[in-house]
């Protein structure tokens, strides 16, 4: 029989400690990288560049908005895909989709080819009324999943 057993139950208790120690490291870490990349993903709306891409956009489909409005009773839809436009602009201001949309953009955040972070985007956007004074907006959608929105025939 062992008479003093007060040092092995010390060294049970340090150990038992570090390993839950351990754990409680590990679960805060992984919790933390998930918040921070949720933080990131907020930084890639509307970016310096991606509005003054977007304002570009704006402005070079400006002439062809009454087309799009169009085609939204026609097709009724509340927003259609621009895909008419010349590869060097897509390539040159590195832009993966573009949507104009009207002010309502449910049908749009239900689209099957848009991603799940982006329906998430734009759900949170589509409920923030501040945003939505515009009754027509571009969505423009970069290769770096990054994305801006631009207003057309606004109320501001």
């Amino acid at each position: 029989m062992i008479k003093n057993s007060k040092g092995y139950l010390l060294a049970e208790t340090i150990i038992a400690i570090t390993v839950v120690a351990t754990v409680i490291t590990m679960v805060y870490a992984i919790i933390m990288n998930y918040y921070i990349k949720e933080d990131n993903e907020i930084t890639k709306f509307n970016t310096a560049q991606g509005i003054y891409n977007a304002y570009q956009i704006k402005k070079l489909f400006s002439d062809q908005e009454k087309y799009y409005i169009e085609s939204f009773s026609e097709e009724n839809k509340d927003y259609v895909q621009i895909t008419d436009f010349d590869s060097a602009i897509k390539d040159e201001l590195n832009i993966k989709e573009i949507f104009y949309s009207k002010k309502n953009i449910e049908n749009l955040i239900k689209d099957e080819n848009i991603s799940i972070r982006l329906k998430k985007f734009l759900s949170e956007y589509n409920d923030n009324n501040t945003y939505n004074l515009c009754e027509y907006k571009y969505i423009v959608i970069y290769n770096d999943d990054s994305y801006s929105i631009v207003g057309s025939e606004c109320d501001e």
